[in-house]
């Protein structure tokens, strides 16, 4: 029938037919919502540098597993990220992909549409865990979540299930939950009364620690050390207390000469530290907290007692400082050298030694009464040699742990200059 303007109108048919076709071609809003992201769970960074390889890999998978349990994401395995990380970046270690350019071009290698990246801190006896969902199409963060914990492996855990919650729900837990959480985990409570904050609040809890966990009791001790002023009351118990734990002799603070000290492999000056073996002089203080290029212009314009001439030194120049570790030190199974810079160089075997093992100050594996150190607790220091085979990243030395690892140029690191002298015949 043709309508009064002329033009034909449609048929009930054909106007079932056009509804039908709308009704399963168009996606309806509620499939809209339902669409699930790839999520690509990055490596837990330690930039508290308290805990083990092992333990960030568990708990990295622990991550993994709270955000393919909410089925709020399609997650990627960790196989599939460390096989597609191996043939983009040429056998670069998983865990050293901590720079966000490197997170975001895994992702994209990946075909995820978000990565979530993570890092441990430390600041005031306390840890926190960090994340962020990153977008990368928009190369932006649109979700993120932080939470306290302070009592190490256990602590972390229950971080990892609060950060979760924030993220798959929206919500933190409340003060009572939390309360609770914390509870169940602490290895011995803080004695009544002792303010959580305070040296002596601090020093208390550590002396709880004591026959429950020794590690925790000593970490606490060193952290009073970084924080009291030095020759304190405080400072000088805790020193006692970590020596006493640790089973060695009283802390050379309580000696009553403060001469330079004595060592058999180092000719010690005030400032300056001299290798007759190898014919380089130290830097006896250090630089902390630059980058890469800052650090190689910080050597450069360093001028120490009148003399010019300081450079960064290389890795082979920089593992000569090593004490106590034969895997780091010159000549041990590390492969990683001024010759060998690539990333395999360092895959097998393992370029470090067990934290808090060497022998000086605070378990560093280097020569102890020799060196005036200022920074981090895990001792980080920068080499001059790059990597071969990746831009923006150079060798560096974790003297916490004798770990001998590469490190991004932006990143932060100390700094110990050196100059070329004579070597002893």
């Amino acid at each position: 029938m043709a309508s009064t303007n002329g033009r034909r109108s449609m048929s009930p048919v054909g106007a079932m037919l056009l509804l039908l076709f709308f009704m399963f071609a168009m996606p309806s809003a509620s499939a809209a919502e339902e669409k699930r992201y790839k999520l690509a769970v990055m490596e837990i960074e330690d930039r508290s540098g308290k805990f083990s390889k092992e333990v960030i890999s568990n708990a990295t998978e622990y991550l993994r597993s709270k955000m393919v349990s909410s089925n709020k994401y399609v997650v990627i395995s960790k196989d599939r990220q460390q096989k597609q990380l191996i043939k983009e970046e040429k056998k670069e270690s998983h865990k050293e992909c901590y720079d966000q350019s490197c997170r975001i071009q895994l992702g994209q290698a990946l075909s995820a549409d978000t990565i979530l990246a993570g890092s441990i801190t430390k600041f005031g006896g306390m840890f926190t865990l960090t994340v962020e969902i990153i977008d990368l199409a928009k190369e932006a963060t649109i979700q993120g979540a932080e939470a306290e914990f302070e009592n190490m492996e256990k602590g972390l855990k229950t971080a990892i299930e609060e950060i979760a919650e924030q993220l798959i729900t929206g919500r933190k837990r409340s003060s009572v939950q939390k309360a609770a959480a914390n509870a169940s985990v602490a290895a011995t409570p803080v004695r009544a009364g002792a303010p959580a904050n305070d040296l002596e609040g601090r020093y208390d809890q550590a002396r709880d620690l004591e026959r429950t966990d020794k590690g925790r009791a000593i970490e606490i001790y060193e952290d009073i050390m970084d924080t009291a002023e030095k020759g304190s009351k405080y400072y000088l118990r805790a020193e006692k207390r970590i020596a006493e734990l640790k089973g060695g002799a009283k802390p050379a603070a309580a000696a009553s000469n403060p001469a330079a000290p004595r060592s058999t492999r180092y000719t010690v000056a005030e400032n300056k530290v001299t290798d007759p073996k190898t014919g380089l002089v130290w830097q006896r203080d250090n630089a902390s907290n630059l980058n890469f290029e800052a650090a190689e212009n910080y050597c450069r314009s360093l001028n120490l007692d009148g003399e010019m001439g300081w450079t960064l030194p290389t890795i082979d120049e920089l593992r000569t400082l090593m004490s106590g570790c034969p895997n780091s030190a010159p000549g041990g199974s590390c492969k990683v050298t001024n010759s060998c810079r690539s990333s395999g160089c360092a895959s097998d075997p393992v370029c470090s030694c067990g934290p808090q093992g060497g022998p000086g100050e605070k378990g560093f594996y280097w020569e102890p009464g020799v060196w005036r150190y200022t920074g981090s607790s895990f001792g980080t220091f920068w080499s001059s040699t790059s990597r071969s085979d990746a831009m923006r990243r150079a060798w560096a030395i974790h003297f916490y742990s004798a770990y001998i690892f590469s490190k991004n140029t932006g990143d932060l690191a100390g700094v110990r200059c050196v100059k070329r002298g004579a070597k002893k015949n």
